[in-house]
């Protein structure tokens, strides 16, 4: 049947459909955040850093409540917050995987905007 939460009032099922597909969303907006940052090389500028730079850190938060929000221990649920299968886990663990895919956007664009750097400075200099 599927991972499904039980967080929320019977007759209001659908929250919890809400409440998992926000992070499922996030999880694609990182991904989609990790692929621009990989193939667009031409972004650059203070709020691009600052985007690469913010954006693991925002991430963390949400992974820390995951975590510890309901007593249990990472990768355990509570069986009475489960509908069916196991849906801490999944949000757990797309939860971390949003912080690594943040963390390697911010290196892709550490590595390409030194790339950048010095492709300038060289063109620079033979002027």
């Amino acid at each position: 049947q599927g991972q499904r939460l039980a967080l929320a009032y019977p007759g209001d099922e659908h929250l919890d459909v809400l409440f998992s597909a926000a992070y499922l969303l996030e999880f694609m907006g990182a991904a989609a955040f990790l692929l621009r940052s990989i193939f667009a090389r031409e972004c650059s500028g203070v709020f691009v850093w600052f985007a690469h730079a913010m954006l693991p850190i925002m991430q963390i938060m949400p992974v820390y409540f995951l975590l510890t929000a309901w007593g249990a221990g990472v990768m355990q649920s509570v069986p009475e917050l489960v509908g069916a299968g196991h849906p801490f886990e999944v949000l757990q663990v797309t939860g971390a995987m949003q912080v690594g895919m943040y963390l390697l956007a911010a290196t892709v664009r550490l590595a390409f905007g030194s790339e950048e750097r010095k492709e300038a400075t060289a063109y620079l200099l033979v002027q």
